[in-house]
């Protein structure tokens, strides 16, 4: 699916029934149940985080693909201010319309595939779920390169030496959400993970 599409079938997401598009597993949300599952989602993540010895809070944040902005208004409580962006007019209307930290969350409309909007290292947080896999890869992979060049030099990178199947092996395995395996197993894969990143 080309650019022009995407952006035209996310719009009419935005204007039939946004929060059942953003999230399928129900067809029928409520706006408190809505932005509640961000706060939860964003509270998971920080938990994990402070788990491996990072810290968790930022000056300013990005969410990438914000939708409604219900993963942006659950990452003020962590950013001093952030910003939503998404490709869809109807959904960042929406956001704006659904706002309750305001100008702390701002959101703007993406017209093409790159962030142009923004200076190289404006964010030291960036955050993104159920987004890039809804696009081309080499969309995505754009997206990607476009979001590193952005990126404050604070945030946390992995040397060179670790590919990146091991980065993601050890981020696996040390995933709270993950169910199997032993407690040893996944001990040393929160201390090589750990080990992988340096500020």
């Amino acid at each position: 699916m080309d650019f022009k599409n995407l952006k035209w079938n996310w719009d009419m997401f935005g204007r039939t029934n946004a929060m059942g598009a953003i999230l399928t597993s129900r067809g029928d949300w409520d706006e408190e149940a809505f932005f509640a599952s961000g706060l939860l989602e964003i509270e998971q993540v920080m938990a994990h985080a402070r788990s491996l010895g990072m810290r968790t809070r930022f000056h300013q944040g990005l969410d990438f693909g914000c939708g409604v902005g219900r993963l942006t208004q659950a990452l003020a409580h962590y950013c001093d201010s952030v910003c939503g962006v998404d490709i869809a007019e109807s959904m960042v209307t929406l956001a704006t319309k659904s706002n309750r930290h305001g100008d702390k969350c701002r959101y703007h409309l993406i017209d093409t595939d790159d962030l142009q909007l923004f200076d190289d290292n404006s964010f030291d947080l960036v955050y993104s779920n159920i987004t890039l896999q809804h696009m081309e890869p080499s969309y995505s992979k754009s997206y990607i390169k476009r979001i590193l060049r952005i990126f404050a030099n604070s945030v946390p990178r992995w040397p060179p030496s670790v590919s990146a199947a091991r980065r993601t092996r050890y981020w696996w395995l040390a995933s709270p959400r993950r169910k199997t395996g032993s407690s040893s197993e996944r001990t040393q894969a929160l201390s090589k993970y750990q080990q992988g990143f340096h500020f």
